[in-house]
């Protein structure tokens, strides 16, 4: 099933302009997405956790709870309406509300929903080339998530309400922060089925109200945001250079030594810093790493962090095999590629596998012999079967049954 959304119509004339609250038509299912929220909360059940993924947040009108334990949903929790109605005997109607940031990554079907829903948008708007970060959020009695007014997000959102009722209240960026008196500028209301969107320079409040759940996407719009991205994929780079094998802290003389004629040099550490920088913003390696990123985040829908591959494939040569999800392929040099899918790379060497490809169209059906069999390499192949059983652990491909021939 594919999203109602008239995507052409919404990028053309919504998207990154103006506030909009418009049918979503298909949606996540709201029962499977409670169902990782369950599964996301429950090593915190134990308490706070650091700098996790997904991370999991719980608060009152009263502020963040660092240690809700059970206020957090259970195996005993079927659905997200029995979840509140048990926070209503624990709290009474005092407002609550539970975030999962990248809650996607723990389930595939949840993520490739996501994933197809979103796709239509990049298609009218451009593929986003940075993450985009997705969050699950329950809210109930009222509970105003406020935290937008402090500084500027620089970031558009897409929101699916999945169960219950939200009220989004937004003010234009104009600098400074609104006061809690200030009217806003506008108001959305969103019930179960709608999609509301607006746009990075709007700062929201969000209200929720009546059981509600909800997806949120937020699609970074600000160019720091691209800054960080290179700066830290440097800072990775450096951290491996063997002029950084010596990792203890420098201590320097002060007042610093003066040269002759009264100037003062760079410390040597901070010279050198800046050297290895240089050098390492000039390599064609740092070029290398950001178009297999943009690979990988291009086959994700930029719903980053991807779930993991499946842990093995027992893929044979006489298993039937289906093309079920694209393969964006990024040249890598001579007779080199990689493909991305679902978020992971994979390097690709030699005409065998540009063979596959042509072969092996969305949805074509065949077996591993006869693929074998068709790019010239013959039947039980090693490597063509290597390269399936990959693509299997990826999902780019399912199996759906034996050649019986």
């Amino acid at each position: 099933m594919t999203a109602t959304v008239d995507w052409e119509h919404f990028g053309t004339h919504h998207w990154g302009k103006e506030p909009v609250r418009l049918p979503a038509g298909e949606t996540p299912d709201p029962e499977r997405a409670f169902a990782v929220m369950t599964r996301a909360a429950a090593p915190f059940r134990a308490g706070t956790r650091a700098r996790a993924v997904p991370d999991v947040a719980f608060f009152t009108d009263a502020g963040r709870l660092r240690a809700p334990a059970g206020l957090l949903p259970g195996e005993d929790d079927a659905d997200p309406a029995g979840y509140l109605a048990r926070l209503d005997g624990e709290l009474g109607e005092r407002g609550r509300l539970l975030s999962v940031e990248h809650p996607l990554l723990l389930d595939f079907p949840l993520w490739a929903r996501t994933r197809e829903l979103v796709t239509g948008l990049w298609e009218q708007v451009g593929w986003p080339a940075l993450p985009v970060t997705a969050e699950l959020v329950i809210g109930d009695h009222g509970y105003a998530r406020t935290d937008g007014l402090g500084l500027a997000s620089g970031a558009a959102v897409l929101m699916w309400v999945l169960e219950g009722d939200v009220t989004v209240r937004l003010w234009r960026e104009t600098g400074r922060a609104p006061a809690p008196c200030d009217p806003p500028d506008l108001e959305l209301r969103g019930r179960a089925g709608d999609l509301l969107h607006w746009p990075a320079d709007h700062r929201p409040a969000e209200v929720f109200t009546g059981r509600c759940l909800v997806l949120r996407l937020a699609v970074r719009a600000d160019h720091r945001a691209a800054m960080s991205t290179v700066k830290n994929l440097l800072v990775d780079a450096a951290q491996h250079d063997p002029r950084y094998a010596d990792d203890a802290v420098p201590f320097l003389p002060c007042p610093p030594p003066a040269e002759p004629d009264g100037r003062v040099a760079l410390a040597d550490p901070v010279q050198q810093a800046g050297t290895v920088v240089r050098q390492l913003s000039r390599s064609p390696e740092l070029a290398r790493t950001l178009r297999h990123q943009w690979a990988a985040r291009r086959s994700a829908a930029a719903l980053e962090p991807a779930p993991p591959p499946l842990p093995e494939s027992s893929l044979g040569p006489r298993d039937r095999i289906r093309a079920v999800h694209e393969i964006v392929v990024m040249p890598d040099g001579p007779g080199r590629a990689v493909w991305a899918v679902n978020g992971h790379l994979l390097p690709v060497s030699g005409s065998a596998g540009e063979r596959i490809l042509r072969l092996l169209p969305a949805g074509a059906e065949t077996s591993v012999d006869e693929l074998s069999r068709a790019i010239g390499a013959g039947e039980r192949n090693d490597s063509v079967l290597a390269l399936l059983r990959a693509l299997h652990r990826l999902r780019a491909i399912e199996r759906t049954g034996k050649d019986t021939r």
